[in-house]
């Protein structure tokens, strides 16, 4: 895609930086930021999310895989190419319209469709945005098995900075359903997240520890827990500080040790922190395509055997499956946020009616984040669709849409057993 004008503007950062002494040719070499490019210009987002490690104004901490790879097999007989075609869909175009910079589908273990544009590559690890929330959730789960945490305890139980706040007595399963009833202190009863929000632009750069919970302290309760909907970043910094202060680890070490180690990570992955080396908890995971669908993988394997996957609570993802409490106001069309989607501890549930009504029959689930990514767990066919993408409008919820019907193609043409 040819740069806009706006990118022409951008372009100019990427000249060397020079030096006076034109006779030393070391002196020629020069630097640039890339988180300096503009992040809405089509023309560098791949770029942008692809390197998110170098690009966040923060920093962000390794998260590490084990000796164990979980393997795929590949058969080029069984490529969804061809059968996606005669659906009516030309995956180029597909691709190209929404910038998807990946897509991988997986049938029980067996890769049958993996497609990558944009310069990235099977080892290109690209910022998921918000699916990161559906492995906080996951880590809170296990957590739970553990006997470490409860998902009804209230958060100030572990976050003790939140006592005798608007906080203190929402469950950790209400933040991770975005159902707090608490938001900052605003002139808009129910503000929103913004491009630029306080906690991005004053708190995340601090390098005090207690930032942010301080701020958490001004914050004013407007609903009690899981009476209303609000799809709030700030509740999963709160529920990531309590996780890791239950398991007695950070964050990262914890995803490392329960879910990228046993999951058969093929790649490390890079978790955003603020700047004083708190993990979000929010977004900002970095992880290859391919171990998107390992993810999902593992998570599969709770459906098919008891106790194996994640170690969560008995029943944990089958109720996330069957929209146990993506109903009210965290219902599909009622949430406004993904109209064909209700929201799930961490998950999103399909609707179960319209153009998604299969997906919901084949209990799917999955998590979508900004710019188009997409991870979607389709139980009833043993399949996982993960999508990564550089689209440019964070806005969109387009895009979402039409990741969601392009799944549902996808699981149409696996469940008719092509």
């Amino acid at each position: 895609m040819p740069p806009t004008e706006k990118s022409d503007d951008a372009n100019a950062s990427l000249t060397p930086l020079q030096n006076e002494d034109s006779s030393n040719p070391s002196s020629k070499i020069g630097t640039f930021q890339l988180s300096s490019l503009i992040p809405d210009d089509p023309a560098f987002t791949p770029l942008l999310y692809r390197l998110r490690e170098e690009t966040f104004q923060n920093r962000t901490v390794q998260v590490r895989h084990g000796s164990y790879l979980r393997r795929f097999t590949k058969d080029p007989a069984r490529n969804l190419v061809k059968a996606i075609s005669e659906a009516g869909i030309n995956l180029d175009d597909f691709m190209s319209e929404y910038g998807l910079t990946g897509c991988i589908v997986v049938q029980e273990g067996a890769i049958r469709l993996e497609e990558y544009r944009h310069g990235n590559t099977p080892a290109s690890r690209n910022d998921i945005q918000s699916i990161t929330k559906s492995f906080v959730s996951t880590l809170m789960a296990i957590a739970q098995q553990e006997g470490k945490l409860s998902v009804n305890d209230p958060v100030s139980r572990y976050v003790e900075e939140l006592k005798d706040t608007a906080w203190a007595d929402v469950t950790l399963r209400a933040l991770a359903s975005m159902s707090s009833g608490v938001v900052e202190q605003s002139d808009d009863p129910r503000p929103a997240d913004i491009p630029n929000p306080y906690w991005a632009t004053h708190l995340y750069p601090s390098q005090d520890p207690n930032a942010v919970l301080e701020w958490f302290k001004t914050f004013r309760k407007v609903a009690e827990p899981w009476e209303e909907f609000h799809y709030y970043n700030p509740n999963y910094y709160a529920l990531s500080t309590a996780i890791s202060r239950a398991v007695g680890e950070p964050l990262e070490d914890y995803l490392s040790r329960k879910i990228w180690d046993p999951a058969g990570m093929q790649y490390d992955g890079y978790l955003r922190t603020t700047a004083a080396g708190r993990a979000d908890g929010h977004g900002g995971l970095s992880i290859t395509l391919s171990d998107m669908a390992r993810f999902g993988s593992f998570v599969l394997e709770d459906f098919k055997t008891e106790g194996a996957g994640p170690g969560v609570p008995k029943g944990w993802f089958k109720e996330i499956s069957e929209g146990r409490t993506s109903t009210g106001p965290r219902a599909p069309g009622v949430n406004g946020m993904v109209s064909d989607f209700g929201y799930e501890t961490g998950w999103w549930v399909p609707a179960r009616e319209g153009d998604l009504a299969q997906l919901a029959e084949l209990k799917a689930f999955g998590g979508t984040g900004m710019y188009g990514q997409s991870l979607i767990i389709i139980p009833k066919l043993q399949t996982v669709v993960a999508i990564q993408s550089g689209y440019h409008d964070a806005s969109s919820s387009d895009v979402y849409s039409h990741n969601a019907r392009f799944t549902a193609t996808i699981a149409s043409i696996i469940a008719q057993g092509k």
